[in-house]
C-alpha cells in the first residue's frame, strides 16, 4: 500500500471518529429534546417526516449530478450544511419558540449527513481494491460503533445532571465541534487517483444475470425497511408508557445495539469476504424478523438488552452487507444507485411508520403492533431467500450459511484487528 494511500486511511478514520461523536451527541437527543420543550403531537409528525424526507430527496438526486473528480469538494459543502443544522439545534434548546428552530436544523442536518453517504461510499471505494472493502469497512465500523457508544452515553449524563436546557446546547455545541473536526480532517485528505474511465457500472463476475442481483436486494431491502417500521418507531413510547422505564434503563436499553456492533461487526466483515454478502443479507434479514415478537414474551431490562445486543449486530450486519453487495457491482461509481437505494429505503421507512401509527390510533396495542411487523418481516425475509435460490448467481451450498452464521456471530471482540484501524503512528520496520 502507497504511503499516500495509507496516509489518506488513517485520516478516514480520525474523520469517522470525529463524525461518531457528532451522531452520538446530537440524533438521539434532538427529537428527546423536542419533546422537553413541549412540541405538540402534530409537530412532532412534521419533524420526524419532513426532514428525513428533504434529505433523502437530497440523497437520490445529488449523486447523479457530482463527477468522481468533485466528490471531495461536494462533500465538504454537505457536511458545512450539517454545520448549520447543528448550531440551528443550540439555538433551538434555548429559544422561547423552539419549533421554527428544530424544523430548519433538522431539515439542514438530514440534508447534509444523508447526502454524503453515498458519495463518501465511492469517495472511499477508490482508494481501496474490492477484496480489502469488506475488512475495512467492518473494522471502521466497528470502531466508531463504540465512539458512538461513549459520545452517546457521556452526552446524556452532562444532561442528566446539568438539570436544564442549556445542558442540550452545550452538547449540541460539542456535537458542531467534533462535525468541524471531521470537516477539517476531510479537507486534509488527498483525492484518490481517478481511473482512466469513470464508467458507471463495473460487474465483478461476468454472468449475464448480475443486474437481477442488484435489483433483487434493492426491492427487497425496501420492502423489508417498510415492514420493520411498522413497529420500530413505537419502541420507545413502549418502553416509557407501558414498561415505565425510567431514563437511566431507556439510555441502557438504547446503548447496547451499538455494543452488538462493536462486537460482532468486524467478524461480519471476515463472513461476507468468505462467503459472500448476500448470504449475510439473507441471514440478517430472517433473523431480524424474529426480534419484534420476542420483545412481547418478557419485559425484564436484562432480557430485552440482549435482544437489543444482537438486534445491533445484525442490523450492522444487514447495512454492511447491502453496501457490499451494491459496490461490487458498481465498486468506485456506486453513488447514484445507492443515493437511490438509500432514499427509496427513507421514505419506505417514513410510509411504515405512518401505517404502524394508524393501527395504533385505530386500537392496537404496541404489542399487536410488533406481532403484526415481525410477521410481515418474516414473508418479505423468506420471499427474498426463496428468490436468491432461484438465481444460479446467488444460489450457494445450504452449509455456507451455518458457516456465514458461526462466523459472524462468533464473539471475538477483535481487539487486535480493530487497533490496525486506530489511526496512531508506527515505527517503520
Amino acid at each position: 500500500m502507497s504511503s499516500t494511500r495509507r496516509v489518506s486511511l488513517r485520516l478516514s478514520i480520525w474523520e469517522g471518529c470525529f463524525y461518531a461523536v457528532m451522531v452520538g451527541a446530537s440524533e438521539s437527543l434532538a427529537l428527546f429534546l423536542a419533546v422537553k420543550r413541549g412540541a405538540t403531537a402534530p409537530e412532532l409528525a412534521v419533524l420526524t417526516t419532513l426532514p428525513v424526507l428533504l434529505g433523502a430527496f437530497s440523497q437520490w438526486v445529488v449523486p447523479f449530478f457530482v463527477r468522481l473528480e468533485n466528490l471531495k469538494r461536494t462533500m465538504l459543502i454537505f457536511i458545512g450544511i450539517q454545520m448549520v443544522g447543528l448550531l440551528g439545534l443550540v439555538f433551538a434548546a434555548v429559544a422561547p419558540n423552539p419549533f421554527p428552530y428544530f424544523l430548519g436544523s433538522l431539515s439542514l442536518y438530514w440534508v447534509g449527513g444523508l447526502t454524503c453517504g453515498p458519495l463518501w461510499l465511492d469517495w472511499i471505494s477508490n482508494w481501496l481494491p474490492r477484496n480489502r472493502m469488506s475488512r475495512f469497512l467492518s473494522r471502521r465500523n466497528s470502531l466508531l460503533a463504540f465512539v458512538t457508544l461513549a459520545s452517546y452515553l457521556v452526552s446524556t449524563t452532562f444532561i442528566y445532571f446539568s438539570k436544564s436546557y442549556k445542558g442540550f446546547a452545550c452538547v449540541f455545541a460539542l456535537a458542531l465541534v467534533a462535525r468541524l473536526l471531521s470537516w477539517s480532517t476531510m479537507f486534509r485528505q488527498k483525492s484518490p487517483p481517478l481511473p482512466t474511465r469513470d464508467t458507471p457500472f463495473r460487474p465483478v463476475v461476468p454472468e449475464s444475470g448480475h443486474g437481477r442481483v442488484v435489483v433483487l436486494c434493492i426491492l427487497f431491502t425496501v420492502l423489508f425497511k417498510f415492514t420493520v417500521n411498522l413497529s420500530s418507531p413505537f419502541f420507545l413510547p413502549y418502553t416509557v408508557k407501558d414498561l415505565h422505564f425510567d431514563l437511566w434503563q431507556y439510555t441502557l436499553l438504547t446503548a447496547v445495539p451499538f455494543v452488538g456492533r462493536f462486537a460482532f461487526l468486524s467478524q461480519w466483515g471476515e463472513a461476507s469476504k468468505s462467503f459472500r454478502p448476500m448470504v449475510g443479507l439473507q441471514i440478517a434479514m430472517v433473523l431480524i424478523a424474529v426480534n419484534p415478537s420476542l420483545w412481547t414474551y418478557n419485559q425484564n431490562l436484562g432480557y430485552l438488552m440482549t435482544l437489543e445486543l444482537f438486534s445491533g449486530a445484525l442490523w450492522g450486519g444487514f447495512d454492511l452487507c447491502v453496501v457490499l453487495i451494491i459496490q461490487s457491482y458498481w465498486h468506485g461509481s456506486a453513488r447514484k444507485i445507492l443515493g437511490l437505494h438509500l432514499s427509496l429505503m427513507s421514505v419506505a421507512s417514513l410510509y411504515g411508520a405512518r401505517i404502524g401509527a394508524a393501527w395504533h390510533e385505530g386500537g392496537l396495542s404496541f404489542e399487536e403492533i410488533f406481532v403484526r411487523s415481525s410477521n410481515l418481516r418474516a414473508i418479505v425475509a423468506f420471499t427474498c431467500v426463496i428468490a436468491l435460490v432461484g438465481l444460479k448467481e446467488t444460489r450457494i451450498p445450504l452449509k455456507s450459511y451455518g458457516n456465514f452464521l458461526s462466523t459472524a456471530l462468533s464473539l471475538r471482540l477483535s481487539f487486535d484487528n480493530i487497533g490496525r484501524m486506530l489511526p496512531l503512528r508506527r515505527k517503520k520496520a
